[in-house]
């Protein structure tokens, strides 16, 4: 078989430094793309209008159809259905499962403009695309399970892949690490809930900063330490 276009597929961040997928190559044909084997076997059709790499995640690639993206693995098999508008990586990596576990935040664009939603590393919807943003907390090291928080209606929550765990009424979360617990913040006063949701300090504080295993929160100008 001849082959129009056969090259390597770019990858701005990977593993190892090499800037592009190592397994694979894309080739074109009638003006679409597909993939095909370093020895030359086809692996899809030539079906897709663009194959690129996705960064932090090797051997999933992302392909575009009729303006719409999703992602195949190196094999040819679907992971995410073309049908979102964005799909990132949610940049995790943990030393031993390298980006075994990273998962993917996918957007579709409505009347309201951008909506977010998190697919898991398998290719399973976690949560659908209705939130105005999402981050995962790639600090966490148990990599099967996606701590995110996500922003509806501009308030922020957190959850423990789709289960809530704190609601939607925050103005910001934000983790520490050392200490494995989270600073909420609701009308300008700050509090700490943990990765159980429980309430740890009321959200009674101006400022909170941790030193340490102590906590510094300052009320009314005295900083009491718990």
């Amino acid at each position: 078989n001849v082959y129009e276009n056969v090259q390597a597929i770019p990858a701005e961040a990977t593993l190892d430094g090499v800037p592009y997928e190592k397994s694979v190559l894309q080739y074109k044909k009638d003006g679409k793309y597909g993939l095909i084997t370093l020895e030359g076997k086809v692996i899809t059709k030539p079906i897709y209008d663009q194959i690129s790499s996705i960064n932090y995640k090797e051997g999933t690639l992302l392909v575009k159809q009729d303006g719409k993206c999703g992602a195949i693995n190196i094999k040819g098999k679907v992971v995410i259905k073309t049908e979102y508008n964005t799909i990132t990586s949610d940049n995790y990596f943990n030393t031993e499962t390298k980006n075994n576990y990273t998962g993917f935040i996918v957007s579709k664009v409505t009347d309201e403009g951008y909506r977010y939603g998190y697919i898991n590393y398998n290719g399973k919807v976690v949560l659908n695309t209705e939130y105005n943003e999402i981050d995962r907390i790639v600090e966490m090291e148990d990599g099967k399970d996606a701590y995110l928080v996500a922003y509806k209606n501009g308030q922020a929550g957190l959850l423990k892949n789709s289960k809530n765990i704190i609601n939607h009424e925050y103005e910001s979360i934000k983790y520490n690490l050392s200490n494995d617990l989270f600073i909420v913040q609701r009308n300008s006063k700050q509090g700490i809930i943990n990765k159980e949701g429980k309430n740890i300090l009321n959200i009674e504080y101006d400022n909170i900063l941790f030193g340490g295993i102590y906590i510094d929160a300052e009320k009314d100008g005295i900083i009491n330490v718990f």
